[in-house]
């Protein structure tokens, strides 16, 4: 991605944008899809189930997934053991359910071509099902 320099803060000149990721709203269970790259804000009034694309072929695809409720919300892969996260190389799939503690929490995931990839970032308590 190109990049410009921009300002520097303490001697440390950072990267500039010169682009905005896209965000998706999510209100309920749902397939992503390769077009919702980018940023997933979940916010609905009932828990989410998100199911990912095949990663067959989609290597560098990512989703940076944000719970906004304090709804439960559970990742899952679109085939069982395609999954690998923290202690577990065949996951289904990873879930913030502990109630009053979803809110914020972040995971990060992505394609490397044959399995998906990722983990909490932060906030909510993380389960991986497998």
């Amino acid at each position: 991605m190109p990049t410009q320099m921009g300002a520097s803060k303490g001697g440390y000149a950072y990267p500039r944008f010169p682009f905005a990721f896209p965000v998706t709203k999510v209100t309920a269970t749902s397939t992503l899809n390769p077009g919702q790259c980018g940023i997933i804000v979940v916010a609905g009034t009932a828990d989410v189930t998100l199911t990912l694309p095949s990663p067959t072929g989609a290597t560098g695809l990512w989703y940076l997934i944000a719970v906004s409720t304090d709804y439960h919300l559970t990742v899952a892969a679109p085939t069982a053991d395609t999954l690998i996260t923290f202690n577990d190389v065949a996951a289904d799939n990873i879930q913030f359910t502990t109630d009053a503690n979803n809110v914020g929490g972040i995971m990060l995931l992505f394609s490397d071509g044959t399995n998906w990839i990722g983990d909490a970032l932060t906030g909510g308590t993380r389960t991986v099902g497998t």
